[in-house]
């Protein structure tokens, strides 16, 4: 099946690095318009749900079973309350370079749960050399930045962004051993609805929801972006790759995310661009060559 769809997963994935690697300055401009972060994640995961979903409803798709929706809610909430908003949350009291660091070990958790989760998962020096390289590449572009002032809010936001990706490493396996038979963008679709929904509710209950009425046509854009590119564009293109490749490969996507970011940022931004960032770069670059390597020389059961 892979051979067949070689050409589409291979753009998927691509599209997956480089747009994801784009909505890191969406999400920072968002933030700096004063929009809260679950109510950020709640207005665009509806709006791109309720977009696929009109688009499958009106294909004359049907709405699945009882028991497909409650796994298909179970991983909207890993994913996208878990995975997306928490980091969202996080970058109000993080600075963006021990943030990028920090979610650069996301697979390193999704490697490790995936050897307690899938049978005959296997991993070898090649790819724990990978990794680190990898790790390392992304240290090396934020060394600078790094550096933390703590406040009273700087621990709970540290903590709060590990469990978003630990939450993401479980929504993905889940995703992985829960192969649904519904449609790929019907299934987006309930998802984001579903946990966009969620999102909305917890903004209600602790975030100043009246700003919704305040927000600047940048803070619009921003979302608008992030609803096209990161929602509809990247995240369908994470579960469409997620569904031929086993979650640890596909995560060193968020490797590549953190040099477009850099890359997207001084372009756009003004932001630093010197040696270390090159480095950084070589080394993420050749840290994923090798952990792509091993594991198209590898073979796993689906579930």
């Amino acid at each position: 099946m892979i051979d067949k769809n070689q050409n589409k997963v291979v753009i998927a994935f691509a599209l997956l690095c480089i747009v994801w690697g784009t909505t890191y300055l969406g999400i920072k401009v968002a933030l700096d318009e004063k929009i809260p972060p679950f109510l950020l994640s709640g207005i665009r995961h509806i709006i791109a749900g309720a977009i696929f979903m009109f688009y499958c409803l009106g294909k004359g798709h049907k709405i699945p079973s009882k028991e497909i929706l409650f796994k298909l809610c179970i991983i909207g909430i890993l994913m996208i309350i878990g995975g997306n908003a928490l980091v969202c949350w996080a970058e109000q009291f993080i600075p963006s370079g021990l943030t990028a660091v920090i979610c650069s070990l996301s697979p390193m958790f999704i490697t490790l749960m995936s050897l307690f989760a899938f049978k005959n998962f296997k991993i070898n020096i090649q790819i724990i050399l990978g990794l680190l390289l990898g790790l390392c590449g992304v240290i090396c572009i934020f060394y600078e930045s790094i550096s933390l002032q703590f406040t009273e809010n700087t621990l709970m936001g540290m903590a709060f962004l590990i469990a978003a990706n630990l939450s993401w490493g479980l929504g993905s396996i889940f995703m992985k051993k829960n192969q649904l038979d519904v449609n790929i963008f019907l299934s987006l679709g309930i998802q984001m609805l579903f946990a966009g929904i969620l999102n909305c509710l917890i903004s209600i209950g602790f975030e100043d929801v009246s700003v919704i009425k305040e927000i600047s046509v940048k803070g619009w854009l921003a979302i608008s972006y992030l609803i096209v590119m990161g929602s509809l564009i990247g995240y369908g293109s994470y579960a469409y790759v997620l569904s031929f490749y086993t979650p640890s490969r596909v995560s060193i996507h968020t490797y590549v995310n953190t040099v477009i970011a850099v890359f997207v940022g001084w372009l756009i931004g003004g932001e630093r661009m010197d040696q270390f960032v090159f480095l950084g770069t070589f080394l993420v670059l050749i840290g994923i060559l090798l952990v792509n390597q091993a594991y198209a020389k590898m073979s796993f059961p689906q579930k």
